[in-house]
């Protein structure tokens, strides 16, 4: 954990950051922002992305900022390229409902320095963006994740998959990818759920139920041969709430929807942002 003060008259902000055990300095090494949602905080939302397991597996080092900004964000990388080896073609971005909105706000006022991002539950900006008829500043990957039974405070919930279509359909018109997208349906079976790597929280039978009956299924929608290869994908997670997918169940179901273990945002999205570079 450190803290920066930027000059905002905020006065100090707090960070957590992982360090692989693998790292040593020699080499340049990604990085990898995980950003909370509203309510939130930086430790917390490693709690629920677990992305500081993600850190150690892969290599990578991941930054948990508390009451993020793009301003505090860019200090944050700012000090961190200054202290570690950081490959500077290979920062990333994700984050949930709020953190998802900061994510999107990287993406299009910090896109000389972040490669790709991911946005769960908070996609609203990409598509008040698509409705005004503008532009990224750049072709990025992205990677979208919504629910169709979503909510903050309870019944009615939201389907927020169907405008995360849309708004995955106006990213991928944006890098120049294919029109159509690849349409995957994966459905719930023993397969789907490790059931050795469960938040520590969650039990094994707890797990099988919510893999059972919540979701029945998760709709991926793949838009490729963009610019540089550049690709976007959506999951819609059938009945899936406003959560981390393969996260804690943060709130009750009857509060923000039910999550799923069916698949695990922190691996999916890292598997698809790895694989791209700042042009």
């Amino acid at each position: 954990v450190e803290k920066l003060d930027i000059g905002d008259g905020e006065g100090e902000r707090t960070f957590y950051y992982y360090i692989p055990t693998s790292y040593d300095g020699s080499k340049p090494v990604p990085l990898l922002f995980d950003l909370h949602g509203g309510g939130s905080n930086g430790l917390a939302q490693w709690s629920s992305s677990r992305s500081d397991r993600l850190a150690e597996r892969e290599g990578i080092i991941v930054v948990a900022p508390n009451n993020h900004t793009t301003e505090f964000d860019a200090a944050i990388l700012d000090h961190m390229e200054s202290e570690f080896k950081i490959d500077t073609k290979r920062v990333y971005a994700m984050g949930v409902s709020m953190g998802g909105m900061g994510a999107t706000n990287l993406c299009l006022n910090l896109s000389d320095r972040i490669a790709a991002v991911s946005v769960i539950s908070g996609h609203f900006l990409f598509t008040r963006h698509a409705e005004r008829g503008n532009k990224l500043p750049r072709p990025m990957p992205v990677v979208l994740f919504a629910g169709t039974e979503e909510s903050t405070s309870g019944p009615p919930f939201r389907n927020y998959a169907l405008s995360m279509v849309e708004t995955g359909q106006w990213l991928a018109a944006q890098n120049g990818c294919d029109a159509d997208p690849k349409v995957t349906v994966m459905r719930s079976s023993t397969e789907n759920l490790d059931l050795d790597d469960l938040p520590l929280w969650t039990s094994k039978d707890d797990a099988k139920q919510l893999r059972e009956h919540f979701p029945t299924s998760v709709i991926k929608y793949e838009w490729t041969g963009g610019d540089n290869g550049y690709e976007v994908v959506a999951y819609a997670v059938e009945g899936g709430g406003h959560c981390w997918p393969g996260g804690n169940q943060f709130v009750v179901a009857s509060t923000v929807g039910p999550v799923t273990h069916l698949i695990d945002a922190t691996q999916l999205t890292w598997e698809h942002l790895k694989k791209f570079t700042l042009p």
